[in-house]
């Protein structure tokens, strides 16, 4: 009876594991929430901001490639190309929210892709790993997962309000970007 208990513990555990890695790693809903920032940092019209939401979109042409990558690769090697693209598109765009960095449009243009393409990879082993652990209510502990993503954007918008203090300050001056 402890077995059956602590496995069952551990697939519910696993849930809410996957739920904050979707949670903290960023979602398909984060792009309002900082995208009226970028406009006002980079002084771009909203044709150029539409594309910026364009190449956030474009993430789902390579989605497939993390498929293809967690059918023969470990789901760890997955999950860590999944947070390594996220770090470096969302780190960079978040550093220069804050004014540590300058980017250019094109910069941000490219970091877009990286950064949303990310979460197709993250998403990935955390479907597949949902129901491989319930395999008899996967629809039902995969709709759980998912229903907690729109906690990123809240999680986003507050840690840059939070920050937004310090990076108006006179001696917090942008950083060139190499």
């Amino acid at each position: 009876m402890n077995s059956l208990f602590s496995t069952a513990a551990l697939k519910w555990l696993s849930l809410v594991g996957v739920i904050w890695l979707q949670t903290i790693n960023g979602t398909n809903s984060d792009f309002p929430a900082y995208s009226s920032q970028l406009k006002y940092l980079l002084s771009i019209s909203q044709v150029q901001l539409n594309n910026l939401a364009v190449a956030s979109d474009a993430r789902k042409l390579l989605g497939w490639l993390s498929g293809v990558a967690a059918h023969f690769s470990p789901h760890w090697l997955v999950l860590f190309i999944g947070a390594a693209l996220g770090l470096i598109g969302y780190g960079f765009q978040y550093l220069f929210t804050l004014r540590e960095v300058s980017l250019a449009y094109g910069q941000v243009l490219i970091l877009n892709l990286p950064a949303r393409n990310s979460i197709c990879w993250i998403n990935t082993v955390c479907y597949l790993g949902t129901m491989q652990n319930f395999p008899a209510d996967s629809r039902i502990a995969l709709s759980l997962s998912t229903s907690y993503q729109g906690l990123s954007a809240k999680m986003k918008s507050t840690s840059h309000r939070g920050k937004k203090c310090a990076a108006t300050t006179p001696e917090s001056q942008p950083r060139s970007f190499p």
